[in-house]
């Protein structure tokens, strides 16, 4: 079977705030793997950092990303996510969104991104 991962789910978050993904997958990679997620689509202005998390084995952790948005704008932020594994086989990218959401008062403009652990 071909290391596929599932559809990722499109999420909102508040400027400042950040949620854990989870990446689910098909196949069966060769530990260790890396979930590796790529911008494809970052609002002019903003800085969006590319991550990787790496999983030593399969009952390690969770497979997750955490997603960020540190910008005080509302815009929509677009990603690619793969599964590669210690033979570099990777999966096909899955693009998902995440929709960064403006609070009220926000003054600060720094950055939107995300951060592997």
């Amino acid at each position: 079977m071909p290391l596929k991962v599932e559809p990722i789910q499109s999420i909102e978050l508040s400027a400042g705030s950040s949620r854990r993904v989870d990446v689910v997958f098909e196949g069966h990679p060769r530990y260790p793997i890396d979930l590796v997620t790529t911008n494809v689509g970052c609002p002019p202005g903003w800085t969006c950092t590319d991550g990787k998390v790496h999983i030593a084995a399969p009952d390690e952790k969770p497979s997750q990303i955490i997603m960020k948005c540190e910008n005080a704008g509302s815009a929509p932020l677009f990603w690619n996510t793969q599964v590669v594994d210690a033979d570099g086989v990777k999966s096909p990218p899955v693009r998902h969104r995440v929709q960064c959401i403006r609070r009220p008062g926000g003054l600060s403009v720094t950055a939107a991104g995300l951060v592997g652990h």
